[in-house]
């Protein structure tokens, strides 16, 4: 009997062997490794649920200018450079933890635009041609290709981070000659939240928010938005009346405080708190400026930065911590605003160059203050070494051979420093009056560069009488009155007449008006670049080699005799204000030549 049960034993375990042959096991099968034990799928289920529910990665590598290829970088970290001025010139993109899941990726690239589609790892863009890549489009592909987006953002030159794009969507620019910098990508579960800031895995689900809203003019308050949305208006010459703001979600400490710039007001003297109203309404007060800042233990983890969009001028750069942004001076009105949280020491959102523009020259009063002194006078806490004053007292001596008489000041535009000789002697001002004259005429009117553009060139280019009276009799004294007021001039001889008398203290003052308004960007650039090649000169050649010149001469050989040249010096160690006034007979340019060299020595250790 016992050898019946052993041949049954054999007999059952050959049957099993030819049915696993026959029959194999599949992926969803098991059999239970103990007689007594129970046929249960349940752990393989768990295995395999583990396994496809774990999340690729998408790993990227840049090729930067100067440093070759740096390290591999995922899951929306920062590759490439920012705050250095470096291209990007190749790139590779693949998927790692899905064999399901692919990449394809294109780059446009200096000189040769959009590349060919490359796939999984391969290089895209070029190494040792010095081409920077100027945008990427990136797409998914595989069988898991519709259970995920493709997210990426780039850093682009002048303008910082843009904003996310994804599946295949392009990311950057063309035909602007903007170098890629930085790019963040990120594979996102169909969904799942977007990703919210650049170099961060996290999502807006798990971060802090700032939320703000605008009183409009005609509209009232419009409705709230959120980090970097736009509140108010473009293109309905809208002013924005009120503000207020407030902090969602903060898993810190602290809060939101802001103050604005209001028309006929100023500044107001005490901040906002979280959800305060900042400005007026029901008074028809324009905002002109803001200024936010973050309190408490938020103000450690997070950089807050705001940019509004202000009349005649458009978008300006991005301020932040309490920086002011908007404009002073100008009476321009604020018309939107922008507002985000970014990490602490994160990157911008985008340019901060020009986010506050002042027609306030903070030189203005150190000019004022200058005693009318008929001898070499520096101030604003400028120190003239002994071995420069002998070299500037041998020019000005030199200029004033054939007992001429000249004034002169110089004025350091960033650190108000500067040197004076004789500044208050008045002299007949020429031509040298055309360049303020019309930079006042543009801004009470830019539709006046459209009907009489050439006119103001060739005033300002050829020095053409004709052109400057037609322009005259066109605008009249009201532009002039206004620069004047900017500039803290009440003489009336130098806003009525067309060719006044004036001193290089009244010189220099509508100068820093100038360069106030040309920082302003816009049209005023525009007329900036006009000033830039004057048929005649004093100070274009004897610098002009060596830095960007704005300036306006002005001349006569009868009657009045004079010969005057002012404007703005780009120099390399900042910009400064140069204005010469002189009793020479017209053409006398090159006897200033050595007092022109000499000055801007001076000014190279201001």
């Amino acid at each position: 009997m016992k050898k019946v049960k052993h041949i049954l034993f054999y007999f059952i375990l050959s049957v099993f062997f030819t049915a696993s042959l026959l029959f194999p096991v599949s992926a969803d099968d098991t059999f239970p490794t103990d007689p007594d034990e129970e046929l249960s799928l349940e752990p393989v289920e768990e295995e395999f649920l583990m396994k496809s529910s774990a999340s690729p990665s998408v790993i990227y590598n840049t090729h930067v200018q100067s440093y070759g290829w740096m390290a591999e970088t995922a899951d929306g970290q920062i590759a490439g450079t920012t705050g250095k001025a470096k291209r990007l010139e190749a790139m590779t993109i693949r998927i790692d933890g899905n064999a399901d899941l692919g990449i394809s990726y294109q780059t446009h690239v200096q000189t040769y635009g959009w590349t060919d589609w490359v796939d999984n790892g391969a290089v895209s863009g070029t190494e040792g041609e010095s081409k920077r890549l100027e945008a990427i489009r990136i797409c998914l592909t595989g069988n898991d290709k519709d259970n995920y987006d493709i997210y990426y953002c780039v850093h682009v030159q002048s303008y910082g981070w843009m904003d996310w794009v994804s599946n295949g969507a392009a990311a950057g620019t063309q035909g602007e000659s903007k170098r890629l910098e930085g790019i963040c990508i990120m594979l996102v579960k169909k969904g799942d939240p977007i990703p919210w800031y650049p170099g961060s895995a996290e999502t807006e689900s798990g971060r802090p928010s700032v939320a703000y809203r605008v009183h409009v003019q005609s509209y009232g308050w419009m409705n709230t938005v959120e980090n970097g949305a736009t509140a108010g208006t473009q293109g309905e010459s809208k002013r924005l009346e009120a503000f207020t703001a407030e902090l969602k979600n903060s898993p810190y400490s602290g809060s939101i405080q802001y103050r604005t710039h209001i028309q006929n007001i100023g500044w107001e003297t005490d901040w906002c708190n979280t959800s305060e109203k900042s400005g007026t309404v029901g008074q028809s007060k324009r905002l002109e400026a803001i200024q936010i800042r973050l309190s408490g233990e938020i103000a450690e983890h997070y950089d807050i930065y705001y940019r509004t969009h202000v009349q005649k001028i458009g978008w300006l750069g991005w301020a932040k911590n309490g920086e002011s942004a908007g404009s002073e001076g100008f009476s321009y009105r604020m018309e939107a605003i922008q507002i985000c949280l970014t990490p602490k020491e994160g990157a911008a959102p985008g340019s901060s160059e020009n986010a506050f523009v002042s027609f306030i020259p903070s030189q203005l009063p150190v000019i004022d203050a200058l005693s009318d002194d008929n001898s070499i006078t520096c101030f604003g806490g400028y120190t003239l070494s002994d071995p420069l004053r002998e070299r500037l007292e041998s020019a000005i001596a030199s200029a004033r051979e054939k007992e001429k008489s000249l004034g002169f000041i110089l004025v350091d535009i960033r650190t108000g420093q500067g040197i004076a000789y004789n500044p208050d002697e008045r002299y007949y001002g020429a031509s040298t009056i055309k360049a303020p004259y019309i930079a006042s005429v543009v801004f009470s009117d830019p539709s006046s560069v459209d009907k009489n553009g050439p006119l103001m060139q060739s005033a300002l280019k050829q020095s053409s009488n004709y052109a400057y009276t037609v322009l005259r009799q066109t605008y009249g004294p009201g532009p002039m009155q206004i620069w004047a007021g900017r500039a803290g001039i009440s003489d009336a001889d130098l806003q009525y007449s067309l060719f006044p008398w004036c001193s290089a203290r009244d010189l220099a003052k509508l100068w820093l008006v100038n360069y106030a308004w040309f920082e302003s960007g816009g049209i005023a650039g525009t007329v900036a670049s006009w000033m830039e090649d004057p048929n005649l000169s004093a100070i274009r050649p004897v610098l002009g080699n060596k830095y960007t010149i704005r300036s306006k001469a002005g001349w006569k050989a009868s009657f009045e005799h004079c010969f005057n040249d002012a404007g703005i010096i780009y120099a390399e160690n900042g910009p400064y204000i140069l204005a010469i006034m002189t009793d020479y007979d017209g053409g006398g340019e090159s006897r200033l030549s050595q007092l022109v060299e000499v000055l801007d020595d001076c000014h190279q250790i201001m």
